[in-house]
């Protein structure tokens, strides 16, 4: 059985990760190249590409679009600069794993969730949010609703 997050979630869920790109536990992001921008950029368009063709159940293609915008955040988050991760890496990786189980690939979704979880972890340990993280919680419950499926 197939699940398409609700609008309202996919838009909750965006602005929760966008209140959380810049700033992790206080720590000022290394500053990018204009090159780097224009990657993220691109990154941008083809998640709402992804995004958009989620939504009109075009899941095959939205899934060649988000993983294309992974791999420019990848580029751009390299563990190199970002050894925890980046947000925005996490948040890429959240949604393959949101693609790929509404098209019933839970095999291959698996991976992706656990990815976005471990990194939000480290972006958001309890030492610093003992309360806990919107994105950590979001990853939570995406890979426990697979683990259901």
């Amino acid at each position: 059985m197939s699940h398409v997050r609700a609008p309202w979630a996919t838009a909750l869920l965006a602005v929760a990760c966008w209140l959380s790109l810049g700033r992790v536990y206080g720590q000022e992001p290394p500053a990018l190249t204009a090159a780097e921008q224009q990657l993220l950029q691109e990154a941008e368009k083809l998640t709402a590409e992804g995004d958009k063709l989620f939504h009109q159940a075009q899941l095959a293609t939205a899934t060649d679009q988000l993983q294309k915008a992974l791999a420019l955040r990848q580029r751009v988050y390299s563990r190199d600069k970002y050894p925890d991760g980046h947000p925005a890496l996490a948040q890429s990786l959240n949604w393959l794993g949101i693609v790929l189980q509404a098209q019933g690939e839970y095999g291959k979704a698996e991976p992706f969730y656990r990815q976005g979880l471990d990194m939000y972890q480290a972006l958001y340990p309890k030492a610093h949010y003992p309360d806990g993280h919107p994105n950590l919680a979001s990853s939570l419950g995406n890979l426990g609703g697979l683990l259901q499926a």
